[in-house]
């Protein structure tokens, strides 16, 4: 029966810990009549903002290494006027003392006479920080697997609004990450765990150019890296990557017994022969199955130290 608008002036992000929006909702009964004297209750979401700039999807902002902790945020409750508005305030402050870059979901509800809530959403933006750094990170195709990959690396100055800027005196640091397993018994069961070390691989100290920012290859090994740009005291980014497969060894697939694939930056089409690149934690024997709602084909080839390469059709 009820028709709720919310409207916090989402097109603009909020660029200041200090600032407070005011959050306005309307309400107006479906057949007409203003809604006036309705409660009115309001929570925010608050989380990490993986994409913050729509023209640089691709880039990864903010530091990951320190991932932000999502925060619920209950916010003042209110009543709708004569005109069927009411106004609450959100605080960005309520996100905490951080820079990196937050969206934050709005969600106001209108209870109607009877009691059940009507809900509206929007999401707003919180980019704290007078600068952002992004790093793109892509891998060159190589003619065979066994090649060195080459990393593309692209890193840009953004302000809160999304424009370039020109940014001097920027940390760049690549690290390899090198990861150990230790077999052990307890209780009689075998267990494992996982430790890892890191190796830097160069430091350098560069400038971005407002219009093109910096790009650089460089050739890595197969492995795990993690990319630190930083302009002290204003912005850090930290992104993890990997050379030479498809993933970086992250999340809840990091047992020793894992196998990694890639299938590289081809596209193919029905009747080529795809080339799989499978590269395991220690040599031996490895059976490939391929199968939609039957098994399509099965092979076993020996793996080596430095993987293999597996040709199948499609």
């Amino acid at each position: 029966r009820l028709g709720v608008d919310i409207d916090a002036n989402a097109a603009q992000p909020s660029t200041g810990l200090d600032q407070t929006r005011p959050v306005t909702v309307s309400a107006h009964y479906l057949y007409g009549a203003i809604g006036s004297g309705l409660q009115v209750t309001g929570e925010a979401r608050i989380s990490a903002d993986p994409a913050p700039f729509a023209a640089y999807k691709d880039y990864t902002f903010g530091d990951d290494s320190q991932p932000y902790a999502e925060k619920y945020v209950d916010l003042p409750a209110t009543t709708t006027d004569g005109q069927g508005r009411a106004v609450f305030p959100f605080a960005a402050s309520e996100a905490g003392e951080t820079t990196q870059p937050l969206s934050v979901l709005l969600t106001a509800s209108v209870f109607e006479p009877g009691g059940r809530p009507v809900k509206e959403s929007q999401t707003l933006q919180i980019l704290p920080s007078p600068l952002y750094l992004g790093v793109k990170v892509d891998q060159k195709e190589t003619k065979n697997w066994r090649d060195t990959p080459q990393m593309r690396f692209n890193i840009v100055g953004l302000t809160p609004q999304g424009q370039k800027t020109a940014v001097k005196g920027v940390h760049v640091r690549l690290i390899s990450e090198i990861y150990d397993y230790d077999w052990y018994v307890e209780n009689g069961r075998w267990n494992w765990r996982r430790t890892h070390h890191d190796v830097l691989i160069s430091d350098k100290v560069m400038d971005l150019n407002a219009n093109t920012g910096l790009t650089f290859e460089r050739g890595l090994d197969w492995g795990d890296y993690r990319i630190e740009v930083e302009a002290p005291g204003l912005a850090k980014t930290v992104d993890r990557f990997s050379a030479g497969w498809g993933g970086s060894d992250q999340g809840d697939n990091n047992a020793p017994d894992f196998v990694r694939l890639s299938l590289g930056a081809k596209t193919y089409k029905q009747g080529d022969t795809v080339e799989l690149t499978l590269k395991g934690p220690y040599k031996g024997e490895a059976q490939i199955a391929v199968a939609s709602d039957h098994v399509i084909e099965l092979k076993t080839v020996s793996v080596g130290d430095n993987g293999a390469t597996v040709r199948l059709k499609t």
